[in-house]
């Protein structure tokens, strides 16, 4: 394959701990020679994890990774709270470690929708700039909460002040967030100390490569089966005629015989299963999300 050309795809990406998100991006864009790289949700640098990226054409498929849902470990430690809510930050406030019951009741308490407040050191912005840049400046940072939900929210062990948690939550939770909240809760205060995210939807870190690149950066390419895997109907396309169409943007509704009419999200993939286009159901008509077939 020539990596100068024909990149697309996706790959995913175990980030070690102590580097950004935008430094593993850079290996990749190095590795493909293209500056068109995205991901489906950063990792701050304390943290790791998996990284979804998507190269080339690929791009034009993040949008549908936005309302995935994650799964993380975390280490938190209790009795100290730091500005920037992990351990990167200053210590800023200190208090008594929680007991082990007091801790789970905070825990069982946190399990569904919650309203969240996001962390003052965080990329959102606050009037045109990111809330982060404001707080660094000493400035007073007021985010709005909103909701947010946990699906799972397991206490694996407590040694020592530090808890370790597996937590299944819904896209936009802060788990540094939710360490402070919950030691709120318990009458202490916390910070994230470790963060491991472990999946993203249907993606998993076992089958991550090293963001060091030493295995290289093998591709994934959106198929039948990643369509399938992300909840979207699946229809197969074999005209070349109608193919043709739908790489030059003729509607949905006028070259495509028998769309499901129950169903809102649609893959059309050619007879390899090989992603041609997404298209949504608004109303009665159809359009295009995403053109994927298409230089």
């Amino acid at each position: 394959m020539n990596r100068e050309t024909d990149a697309s795809g996706l790959v995913l990406i175990h980030k070690a701990e102590g580097y950004t998100s935008f430094e593993t991006l850079h290996a990749i864009k190095k590795y493909y020679k293209t500056g068109k790289v995205g991901h489906a949700g950063t990792l701050d640098r304390f943290a790791s994890g998996l990284l979804v990226v998507a190269v080339g054409r690929a791009t034009r498929l993040l949008p549908y990774f936005t309302s995935l849902d994650k799964w993380y470990e975390a280490t938190i430690r209790f009795g100290r709270e730091t500005d920037t809510l992990d351990p990167e930050g200053a210590i800023v406030r200190e208090g008594p470690v929680p007991s082990l019951e007091n801790l789970q009741e905070a825990i069982n308490r946190f399990r569904g929708t919650y309203e969240q407040v996001p962390p003052a050191y965080s990329a959102l912005h606050v009037e045109g700039k990111r809330a982060s840049e404001r707080a660094r400046r000493g400035e007073s940072v007021e985010l709005a909460p909103r909701p947010v939900t946990i699906y799972a929210l397991e206490l694996l062990d407590f040694i020592e002040g530090r808890a370790r948690l597996v937590i299944h939550c819904s896209k936009g939770t802060y788990i540094r967030s939710l360490a402070r909240d919950l030691a709120r809760e318990a009458a202490s205060c916390a910070y994230v100390e470790r963060l491991c995210r472990l999946a993203v939807g249907p993606f998993h870190l076992k089958d991550a490569v090293p963001g060091s690149g030493e295995r290289g950066f093998p591709l994934q390419r959106p198929n039948a089966e990643l369509a399938r895997r992300l909840g979207m109907e699946v229809y197969h396309v074999s005209d070349g005629a109608v193919i043709r169409a739908i790489r030059q943007g003729v509607p949905p509704h006028r070259c495509i015989p028998n769309l499901p009419e129950e169903k809102l999200l649609v893959a059309l993939v050619q007879d390899q299963e090989e992603l041609i286009a997404i298209i949504q159901r608004e109303g009665t008509l159809w359009r295009y999300g995403c053109v994927y077939d298409h230089p």
